[in-house]
């Protein structure tokens, strides 16, 4: 989880995190990672910190039964 103080963002830090994590799971040859991340609309909205960094946002199915 990346988190920046408000009074921080729109900075840069958050896109340094997230550059420096990614570099650490290529050198550590890891396969592909995701994240559910309903909680940080200003990350996920139009050309968020997600899409800035490469991510590719994913279609998501759930399924419900009521009881």
């Amino acid at each position: 989880m990346i988190a920046v103080d408000p009074a921080h963002q729109r900075k840069g830090i958050g896109e340094g995190l997230t550059a420096l994590a990614v570099e650490h799971i290529r050198s550590s040859d890891c396969k592909p990672c995701s994240r559910r991340d309903r909680w940080r609309p200003r990350a996920r909205a139009g050309r968020g910190a997600y899409e800035r960094a490469g991510f590719t946002a994913l279609p998501l199915v759930r399924y419900y039964k009521s009881l």
